[in-house]
């Protein structure tokens, strides 16, 4: 489920398959599912990756799968780090914290394009993605992670993809174990800390400030500076920042590509409140693919956190040399329920802008149990509206691709994770 998080809903339309599974199976294969969920046991523990390497139970660092609370926003920003942890001086094959996670899914999908409606619908391994990595030296002075993601594609084909692969210098200021100061090289995501394209979604559909403006930015090859500094529990402040360099993607024969820089910055207030600042700039290939062109995208996010509900938002803007402004409106909204340990729901709005166009809309809504801690099935809707094909086609066709100009999708999950 790790991928279907981080990654756009692929397309499955039957032009694509050649086949159209009926509905009526299609239902009663999530009928016998939910069945078997219902008897299965609950409540068990689990360890995967860095929860075997801090001895805490995934519920420590997030507050749904993989969402991040507090805790789990300084674990990451520090390195992959808790205050007072020691390590092996070298790590070895053994001592690398590690996690597999494997997806199924069933996907129903009604499509609507230049006024022909049609429906799909198919059962598929979604994905299965390996990560590892953790700090090394006694004090966690080098850290590193590595995340490979398989996929399958619509014509069941895979695909094999690096998400993840980095290492990290620690603590080239301040005290020891902090992470005030560091430095970083390799492959990551781009984002706030709190609202980002891999680290914090639960909502399978992929953001709009992503795929369309770009102003948060997946499998980006960059160096930056990071670093957090707590300014201590009386008065529950703590800034996040990071300032780098990217590779950015250019027109064919350019080989020029250092051509992005990025800054961001996050405030924690009382381990509540989160607002940030993003700004990315330089130059990238036009939309249409023919000009290098220069940008610069910015944005805003919040998020609160009030027992049970976490609400995030965001305001973002993308102007390209020669092209119109674009501009993105997104909420979004979790709810963990108390009365039943593992049932949450959430909800997400998401808005585009351009002028001359119609606007795009995205709206999903999800509900999950997490069955173990370790493994969970979730049910999600998600309708996108894009009148005027607007949306870029990301690794051939997409969710959403052209020329739909409505689609409704129905998709329910099983994964584990271990």
């Amino acid at each position: 489920m790790r991928d279907y998080f981080k990654k756009n809903i692929m397309p499955w339309h039957p032009t694509l398959y050649g086949k159209s599974p009926s509905v009526f199976i299609l239902l009663a294969c999530v009928a016998t599912i939910l069945c078997l969920i219902a008897f299965l046991p609950l409540g068990a523990e689990a360890t995967p990756f860095f929860a075997s390497q801090t001895g805490k139970d995934c519920s420590y660092c997030h507050s749904v799968y993989p969402k991040l609370n507090e805790t789990g926003l300084a674990f990451m920003h520090n390195g992959y780090r808790l205050p007072g942890e020691t390590f092996l001086e070298a790590k070895n094959l053994s001592s690398i914290p590690a996690s597999l996670e494997a997806t199924a899914a069933i996907d129903y999908d009604k499509l609507k394009s230049n006024g022909t409606t049609s429906t799909a619908s198919d059962i598929r391994l979604d994905n299965v993605t390996l990560s590892a990595g953790g700090a090394m030296g006694a004090t966690g002075k080098v850290s590193t992670l590595g995340t490979i993601a398989v996929e399958q594609n619509p014509d069941g084909t895979f695909t094999t993809t690096i998400e993840k692969a980095f290492v990290q210098v620690n603590d080239l200021a301040g005290e020891t174990g902090n992470g005030n100061l560091n430095v970083r090289a390799g492959q990551w995501e781009i984002g706030l800390p709190f609202l980002n394209p891999l680290e914090t979604v639960i909502i399978g559909q992929q953001y709009l400030a992503e795929r369309d403006l770009g102003v948060f930015a997946r499998n980006q090859t960059a160096a930056e500076i990071n670093g957090q500094i707590s300014m201590g529990e009386e008065s529950g402040l703590t800034h996040r920042y990071s300032l780098g360099i990217s590779s950015q993607t250019m027109t064919a024969g350019n080989q020029d590509r250092v051509q992005g820089i990025y800054a961001t910055y996050a405030l924690t207030i009382k381990e509540i409140v989160n607002l940030g600042v993003i700004y990315r700039g330089g130059k990238e290939a036009s939309s249409d693919g023919t000009r290098d062109a220069g940008f610069n995208k910015y944005g805003v996010g919040a998020e609160v956190e009030v027992e049970p509900f976490v609400i995030s938002a965001g305001l973002f803007r993308a102007d390209k040399s020669g092209e119109n402004s674009k501009n993105d409106f997104l909420v979004e909204a979790l709810y963990r329920s108390g009365a039943i340990p593992g049932l949450s729901a959430g909800a997400r709005y998401d808005a585009d802008t351009q002028s001359g166009f119609h606007s795009v809309q995205s709206e999903s809504l999800f509900g999950r149990y997490d069955i173990l801690t370790n493994v969970f099935t979730m049910l999600e809707y998600d309708h996108l509206y894009d009148k005027d094909h607007r949306l870029p086609v990301i690794n051939g066709p997409v969710e959403f691709t052209n020329p739909n100009e409505t689609e409704n999708r129905i998709t329910l999950f099983l994964s584990t994770i271990f």
